[in-house]
């Protein structure tokens, strides 16, 4: 932030594809965290979001053509204490 503070919040991925055929993405893996599911926020072939479509953790998110899909990273559930 403006102070110098972490900034955390839910992990996003914006997929677009301008093209006339389908996109293959691999979210399969980032930084912050091991393999998470992918819930649907805006799909644009199938507005709003495809009804919430999730995308499970280790499956490629297959994007049609001139589709713009915003999905939040499910994070893996982690044992309680």
């Amino acid at each position: 932030d403006s102070h110098g503070g972490p900034i955390s919040g839910d992990t996003l991925a914006m997929l677009l594809n301008a093209g006339r055929t389908e996109v293959e993405f691999n979210l399969t893996q980032h930084g912050d965290h091991g393999p998470a599911s992918w819930e649907t926020l805006v799909d644009t072939m199938h507005p709003p979001d495809n009804d919430g479509l999730v995308y499970r953790a280790r499956t490629a998110v297959v994007v049609p053509g001139r589709t713009l899909l915003l999905l939040r990273a499910i994070p893996p559930a982690t044992g309680s204490d």
